[in-house]
């Protein structure tokens, strides 16, 4: 089999996303030499694989002699490759199992092509059960299942059902470039279906996905890629001419070019990661869309490392976070992360949130936001910080129709999942 396969190359994604890889990640260095045709075909696989994880494996398991955990990783992920073509690519069975027996061949799992052969050979023949286990039945770890039916008691299942789809392709608009009308009626010339956002007035959603390259306007700078949810928060923060302004954790820098983009006379900008390399990547990315942005590599949470003192008029706070409101574009969360890494997480914010209220000034308002459903990241860290501090007045925010509890839910053909509240420090 060719080291360009792109069954190798998926088989290869998923085994590094189940070794701690991030499924971004994992593909970029896993299909080097790959045509798009095949870049497309390893990316379905391997993205349908890790979304689909708990229903395959349940689905495989039924045919395996022994429990899935004592299976090697890498025949499970042959079996895995195998099941999801079967049921969910609508490729016919025996090619299916054909293509996957001369894969294994091909991995450290050369010796197992039998048992590839006979477990595939029982799914394809097999219609899929309803399973029985909670985690194989919604596709999701049983922490998170728990943690969103106690969170959402009436919109859990929906949640969870909507996860499993795709996000559409959306783009915001650059109004100092051309009008969302005017950008719609471009596309439509191009046979481009597309429709404008319900709660963004600047975003674009594309009914079709495409690659990023083909997209018109995006290299010029005219639109960027951005979920609609995303593109609600710079005008929530409320800007106006001549304020100053921190954008205290910017990476990859999409809601900066949002702010740049309002075109506001003497507006102070500052803009700033901790990440050395994702501040690399946002300056980078501002500057195709035109702006010389200084990115500096900082920590909001020790102002006093960095900060001259002289206050700010907003801080927009877009917190590092669990992403369980992207899981359509980000399955592998399901997968790498644990409660743990989510209470660690609930520091960081408390943290970052302390360290940025001391730089705003009185009367000057901070927008919190991050993209995970989970109270613990978001109403309930906003709550702990209004119960200890004395100046903070809490303002959630009701911007779109599917917003419950400060929080955008995921929408079926729409947005992502999104929180944000505003606070305004009292004089």
């Amino acid at each position: 089999m060719p080291k360009t396969d792109p069954r190798l190359a998926g088989f290869r994604i998923v085994q590094r996303v189940l070794a701690g890889q991030t499924l971004d990640t994992a593909f970029e260095s896993s299909t080097t030499g790959l045509e798009p045709r095949d870049r497309a075909f390893a990316r379905e696989l391997s993205t349908g694989i890790v979304r689909h994880y708990f229903s395959l494996s349940a689905d495989v398991g039924r045919f395996t002699r022994r429990p899935l955990a004592q299976i090697d990783t890498d025949v499970l992920i042959l079996l895995l490759v195998g099941a999801y073509q079967i049921r969910h690519m609508r490729v016919p069975g025996f090619a299916a199992v054909h293509a996957t027996v001369e894969l294994a061949r091909a991995t450290p799992a050369k010796a197992a092509g039998g048992l590839v052969n006979a477990v595939l050979r029982k799914v394809a023949s097999t219609p899929a059960a309803e399973p029985a286990d909670e985690e194989a039945r919604h596709d999701h770890p049983q922490w998170l299942i728990d943690a969103l039916s106690a969170a959402y008691p009436e919109q859990w299942s929906d949640i969870l059902r909507t996860s499993l789809g795709r996000s559409p392709l959306t783009v915001r608009v650059n109004r100092r470039v051309t009008t969302r009308d005017d950008y719609l009626r471009m596309l439509a010339a191009r046979g481009i279906a597309a429709t404008a956002t319900r709660a963004s007035v600047v975003g674009v959603q594309f009914e079709v996905p495409i690659e990023a390259a083909a997209i018109p306007g995006l290299e010029d700078g005219a639109c960027t890629i951005q979920d609609e949810s995303a593109q609600l928060a710079v005008p929530a923060l409320q800007l106006g001419d001549g304020m100053r302004v921190l954008d205290a954790c910017a990476a990859p820098g999409n809601k900066t070019s949002h702010i740049l983009e309002l075109g506001l006379r003497g507006l102070s900008l500052t803009v700033m990661d901790i990440d050395a390399r994702r501040a690399a990547l946002t300056r980078q990315a501002l500057a195709r869309l035109g702006h010389d942005v200084d990115v500096r590599v900082a920590d909001a949470s020790v102002p006093e490392t960095w900060w001259e003192g002289t206050p700010f008029d907003r801080i927009l706070l877009d917190a590092p976070c669990a992403g369980t409101g992207t899981l359509r574009r980000h399955p592998d969360i399901k997968l790498l992360r644990e409660p743990e890494d989510v209470q660690r997480l609930v520091g960081m914010q408390r943290a970052l949130l302390d360290g940025a209220w001391t730089m705003l000034a009185p009367g000057g308002e901070l927008l919190y936001c991050t993209c995970s459903l989970l109270p613990q990241e978001n109403m309930h860290v906003i709550e702990q910080f209004a119960r200890l501090a004395d100046d903070v007045t809490v303002e959630p925010l009701d911007v779109a129709p599917y917003m419950v509890q400060s929080t955008l839910l995921p929408v079926p053909d729409g947005p992502d999942g999104f929180f944000m509240v505003r606070l305004r420090k009292r004089r």
